[in-house]
């Protein structure tokens, strides 16, 4: 993911509004009866500025800028004071093109200072000369990005930026300047999205991604537009076609998000740096080009911090996450706290009054558990100036005791479950099921595990993902990568999933298809259980049941059975996990151990009871899937977390039904041992684990081992968990 450029600002500012705001009551849904237009359309504002704020809102953002938001604001005037009249042609070049941008920030500092009538030092005329050449260069820089056969760029920000800085100086524009800038702003338009236009690196992406290419572009084109006598018609269409868009974007959001929270990717370098941008910014300018208040019937990004929370592991050497989906692995760091702070802000700005527990909780996620990060001043510098509307925010307010220390998100199959909150804790996240599938892997089952350390890893690099390359295809995106399972058949019996618009080249023996069942939860004083039904993952010509259960004994210790029928015999099978170190096998061949960081973690076969265990990796072999090592395209140094070791836990003789019982225990690198006993125990239809702790206390789990998929905690039930 690209990086960004930050200041620090000090810690948000916790405000009351000075002015009453009133919205429109109308739903911005419903359409006209008569004319069949949507409602909104008739209180669209045609006066100057509209985008992100309006004449009866600027006296509260100039307010704001210059108490809450003064120190921003003179970074931002400095900025612009330091930069050049004409515009230099590398800026253009940069990963986001820097004339929108830029000429936003003149445009706002035109606005905060106007005409001072001072000739020696007028900071408002020289921002609005600046904000008109950046406008000009970022057109010809368009076209010519065009000529050469590429998109402009991969995001639609830059250009929403530039239309934004031509609303806000619009009434300083003659009518011939502006004539030329719609013309041609339309004209790059068109020719970039023309479908036989053929350019390098556009970016279609559409509501079930992030939206954020020159596909989300004409809601903004119509605003900035609209009413300027130059192609009206045109900027209508634009206008309502890019509302129906992004309101279709947020309903799509709104349903994978469930009562719980998430994203539209479980990948954090998108969902927590540029996805939550398309709604943030749409809303925005929705509300003041109409008075609108369409947060109000689109209110599903309020549980983002939900997501936001779990997503984090509370690292020993600084916060981390799990590494899901198209991630770097190059150390799996919590990335993006600069986009999580305005994102933050902005659930405070729209939903304090409304839903005002999660105001707080986003509150406190931006103050206390992030620290207060510092702002995102590549993408949109500007933005700190669309929060003014702060209206009697609580207290920031994080987790207490009473929280449950596991969370199960359906749409976005993931369920997380630790320990506790602390860097000291266990930290573990279970794949399972989900709708949610922009940058996703064909990872159903896997689970990645912290202690201390990334004892379990997702592995592979995300490192070359600016191009569809084998690395990606053959071994990243698919199962042989994760910790799950593997069932290996000929192509007769077997298909090859598609990646990035193609299909992969080999067989791994894993999934095909973006599919799984939440099929059990529940979370406990003492474990924390899920089950995944993943049958519909594989090949149905070679998987005729796959099933998952894995239970965290707290706080330290995870159980996991597998059910696994292949269609033939002669279909191998193989449990994997990958790691980050070299594994180490005990003597009796069904223990092993593997350390990362200051944590390691020992792993006990109970099942196949003729268990092979075989280590995968070592140089030359880290990335080994259908016989060959997929290598990056790009030459770097080699990260642990990429995982250069796997175990592989194979049956000892072909058989269509396998059972695979796993003991994992987690602990300190130089002290953790194992458990006095661990037995597994049988009786009916179920099979499990007996741990006897070196103090004589013990835990048993037991599962079905065919038919209903369920769990039992303790010797003697009443009753199955997870139901």
């Amino acid at each position: 993911m690209p990086c960004f450029h930050a200041a620090r600002f000090g810690r948000i500012a916790l405000v009351a509004a000075t002015a009453s705001l009133c919205f429109a009551g109308a739903g911005p849904t419903n359409a006209n009866a008569e004319t069949g237009e949507p409602e909104w359309l008739s209180d669209f504002r045609m006066d100057r500025p509209r985008m992100f704020f309006n004449q009866d809102t600027w006296s509260l953002v100039r307010d704001y800028l210059r108490n809450q938001k003064a120190d921003y604001y003179g970074t931002i005037k400095e900025r612009v004071r330091e930069r050049p009249f004409e515009a230099p042609e590398e800026w253009g070049e940069r990963a986001n093109p820097g004339f929108g941008p830029f000429a936003a920030e003149a445009a706002l500092v035109w606005l905060m200072e106007g005409d001072s009538g001072d000739p020696d030092h007028n900071p408002g005329k020289d921002a609005l000369q600046k904000a008109k050449n950046y406008l000009n260069a970022g057109l010809k820089f368009y076209h010519r990005r065009i000529d050469e056969g590429n998109a402009v760029n991969w995001y639609g920000t830059s250009r929403i930026n530039a239309l934004t800085a031509y609303d806000w100086i619009h009434d300083q524009l003659t009518p011939e300047e502006r004539e030329h800038y719609v013309t041609r702003f339309i004209e790059h338009h068109e020719r970039e999205m023309a479908p036989d236009a053929g350019l390098r690196r556009l970016n279609r992406g559409g509501i079930t991604s992030g939206f954020y290419g020159p596909v989300n572009l004409p809601w903004y084109m119509g605003v900035a537009f609209y009413g300027d006598g130059i192609d009206d018609a045109y900027a209508r269409e634009r206008m309502i076609d890019g509302y129906r868009r992004h309101v279709e974007l947020m309903e799509y959001r709104a349903r994978v998000a469930g009562n719980e929270g998430g994203a539209a990717s479980v990948a954090v370098g998108y969902a927590f740096q540029m996805y939550p941008w398309t709604e943030f910014t749409f809303m925005h300018t929705f509300n003041s080009a109409t008075n609108g208040a369409i947060e109000r019937e689109h209110d599903h990004l309020s549980l983002f911090p939900n997501w936001v929370f779990w997503k984090r592991i509370p690292g020993i050497d600084g916060p981390r996450s799990y590494g899901l989906g198209d991630s770097g692995h190059s150390g799996n760091a919590f990335i993006g706290t600069g986009f999580l702070a305005m994102h933050m802000e902005q659930i405070a700005h729209f939903w304090a009054d409304r839903h005002p527990e999660q105001a707080a909780f986003a509150l406190w996620i931006r103050e206390d558990l992030m620290g207060d990060p510092d702002y995102d001043l590549y993408w949109w510098a500007i933005a700190p100036a669309f929060t003014y509307r702060t209206v009697d925010l609580p207290e920031p307010r994080g987790p207490d005791d009473a929280w449950p220390l596991a969370k199960a998100f359906p749409m976005m199959g993931t369920v997380f479950m630790k320990s506790g909150w602390t860097s000291e804790d266990t930290h573990a996240v279970f794949v399972a099921g989900g709708e949610v599938n922009s940058h996703r892997h064909f990872d159903q089952g896997h689970f990645t595990i912290y202690h201390k350390g990334f004892q379990a890893i997702d592995a592979g690099t995300y490192a070359d993902s600016r191009q569809r390359n084998p690395h990606l295809t053959e071994y990243l995106y698919r199962t042989v990568a994760h910790n799950s399972i593997l069932i290996h058949a000929p192509e007769s019996h077997d298909e090859a999933p598609s990646i990035w618009g193609g299909t992969a080249a080999t067989l791994d023996g894993g999934q095909y298809r973006y599919a799984g069942e939440l099929a059990g939860f529940a979370t406990h004083r003492e474990f924390s259980y899920a089950a995944n039904n993943m049958t519909a993952a594989y090949h149905p010509s070679k998987a005729a049941e796959v099933v998952r259960q894995l239970v965290l004994i707290k706080p330290d210790t995870f159980v996991v059975f597998d059910r696994v029928e292949s269609t033939d015999a002669a279909f191998d099978k193989a449990w994997l996990l990958q790691l980050a170190g070299e594994p180490e096998i005990q003597p009796d061949g069904r223990l092993f151990r593997a350390s990362q960081n200051e944590g390691t973690i020992l792993v006990r076969t109970l099942l196949p009871g003729d268990a092979e265990l075989v280590p995968v990796g070592g140089p030359g072999k880290e990335f080994w899937s259908a016989g060959q090592n997929w290598e990056l395209l790009t030459p770097r140094d080699f990260h642990e977390l990429w995982g250069a070791w796997r175990m592989e836990v194979r049956p000892g003789a072909a058989r269509k039904r396998d059972e695979f019982l796993h003991v994992l225990r987690v602990g300190d690198r130089e002290t953790l041992d194992d458990f006095k006993s661990v037995e597994r125990i049988e009786h009916d239809n179920r099979v499990g684990v007996r741990i006897t702790h070196h103090d004589g206390s013990q835990q048993t789990v037991t599962f079905n081992r065919t038919g209903d998929i369920e769990a039992w905690w303790g010797e003697d039930p009443e009753s199955p968990i997870g139901h």
